[in-house]
């Protein structure tokens, strides 16, 4: 959606069905880096924010805010931060547009960097942390929606099975059927005849089979589900024997 875009690392999706309420879905960035006016990153994501308005649709708003100062369980700014205003600014932007952040759990060390707002928390069903992912030092925040949405599932079809077809009678069936291609002076009946030819050859001698209309995903099969697991499962030791670690140190 280009007219919520501003001038900061920011984009929007709005997601329409008809008889239910609109889904947004917005991503941003927010750089820590001193080069950059903070206060006016700030003012640009407020901005996005006005003129998505008070919308009546959905609205998830997530990303790296680089905001470690604010205690998100009191929702205040923590007594040792050294930027009390910018972190009470982006407080009170949040709160002014009737949002909740969601995410419960550090994402970088001890740190909750990686946010998620919305204005429907009780829609959360499920939120935790996976293995961050490439060389990125933040973890992954994976959360779950109470929310449905109407999916286009493709009607059941009918596929060639190449791999078992037999190749020699359908070259000779098209073959004898080109004989007939100098019947028609015009490209358009040529490409017809053409096209009508091939599709009895395969129909012929070529096995079909029904495809399922299900939703799926193909390259997840069992073997690869299985392999996430057990990632999952290994990442959430590491973690609470990282975390056992830190709290020794301390």
């Amino acid at each position: 959606m280009q007219d919520l875009n501003t001038d900061t690392e920011i984009i929007w999706a709005k997601i329409t069905q008809r008889g239910k309420r609109d889904l947004y879905i917005g991503g941003c960035y927010r750089s820590d880096n001193i080069q950059f006016d903070q206060k006016e990153h700030i003012d640009q994501i407020r901005l996005s924010l006005s003129l998505l308005g008070r919308t009546n649709g959905i609205v998830i708003f997530a990303g790296d805010f680089n905001l470690p100062d604010v205690d998100w369980e009191t929702v205040s700014v923590k007594p040792s931060s050294t930027k009390q205003v910018l972190h009470q600014t982006f407080i009170d932007m949040i709160q002014d547009h009737s949002l909740d952040q969601i995410v419960n759990v550090p994402t970088r060390d001890n740190n909750i960097l990686d946010l998620i707002f919305t204005n429907v928390p009780d829609k959360v069903n499920r939120l935790v942390t996976l293995p961050p992912l490439g060389t990125s030092d933040h973890d992954i925040v994976f959360d779950e929606f109470d929310i449905s949405l109407d999916c286009n599932r493709k009607a059941p079809r009918k596929t060639f099975k190449f791999h078992k077809a037999n190749w020699e009678e359908i070259k000779i069936f098209v073959y004898d059927k080109l004989s007939e291609f100098s019947d028609y002076s015009d490209t358009e009946h040529m490409w017809q005849h053409f096209r009508t030819t091939i599709q009895l050859a395969l129909e012929k001698y070529m096995p079909v089979r029904r495809t399922s209309g299900k939703r799926h995903i193909p390259w997840i099969t069992f073997k690869v589900r299985k392999s996430m697991n057990k990632r999952d499962r290994f990442y959430k030791i590491w973690k609470h024997h990282k975390s056992a670690r830190n709290e020794k140190k301390a």
